[in-house]
């Protein structure tokens, strides 16, 4: 990676990091969080250096606030999950949309793989999205949007691909899974979610859980699941 990494000041241009991205997404070393994020042009200890944790539960309450950005080996594998579904599946993926996005580690990774997809990211913290905004801006991914709100109350943009990154207090998860189920009665789609949120979602009599073969299903790891009348269609 360190060719991608000039120590100068100046970022790798778009087409470098898009080739380190894929490089990175096909091999096996561990990856480099840090090194990741500056060749990208990620500049999260900066952003979270300012921000003060008893303000953001003042301004935005009893959310999830923490900077909880997963990590690159977890992206690599959701995106590695996700490429055999697609492959073994019927069902075409376009849009994207990260619940609780954060810094918008997931969303940057995977367009800058997926070129083709649209991708979207709702955060509610405005200085991360402000930084993941200037990211997709300087890289020119025209495919990416980043938006700032609750969201369990603003509009979500449309999507046939929904990830949950474990960015919800147990308390506000119900909510969105509530408006996902809503949603399921009008569209077919996939969720993608990692953690806590595989149980809440496994207990959902409107998900089918999509098991890939040639992956474990760990308790603690990712998990896809697909509304029943897309699975239908597809089984």
């Amino acid at each position: 990676m360190s060719q991608y990494l000039t120590g100068n000041g100046f970022l790798p241009t778009t087409d470098e990091v898009r080739q380190l991205v894929r490089e990175l997404h096909h091999g096996n070393d561990v990856l480099n969080d840090e090194e990741i994020d500056t060749a990208i042009g990620l500049e999260i200890t900066t952003v979270e250096e300012n921000l003060i944790f008893i303000d953001l539960v003042l301004c935005y309450g009893q959310h999830r606030l923490y900077q909880g950005d997963i990590p690159y080996n977890l992206i690599r594998e959701l995106y590695t999950r996700l490429g055999v579904f697609i492959r073994l599946s019927n069902f075409r993926i376009t849009h994207i949309l990260d619940i609780g996005s954060g810094y918008g580690r997931p969303v940057l990774y995977g367009a800058l793989l997926w070129p083709d997809i649209h991708f979207c990211g709702i955060e509610m913290v405005l200085e991360r999205v402000l930084e993941a905004q200037k990211v997709s801006k300087i890289r020119g991914l025209n495919s990416v949007e980043f938006i700032s709100g609750d969201a369990t109350q603003i509009p979500w943009p449309f999507a046939d691909c929904f990830f949950l990154m474990n960015s919800f207090s147990l308390s506000v998860l119900p909510k969105v899974l509530s408006r996902l189920e809503s949603l399921s009665k009008s569209q077919d789609f996939i969720v993608v979610s990692i953690f806590s949120s595989n149980d809440y979602l496994s207990q959902c009599c409107w998900l089918k859980e999509i098991v890939l073969s040639d992956f474990l299903n760990e308790k603690l790891t990712i998990k896809i699941f697909q509304t029943l009348s897309s699975t239908s269609e597809t089984s």
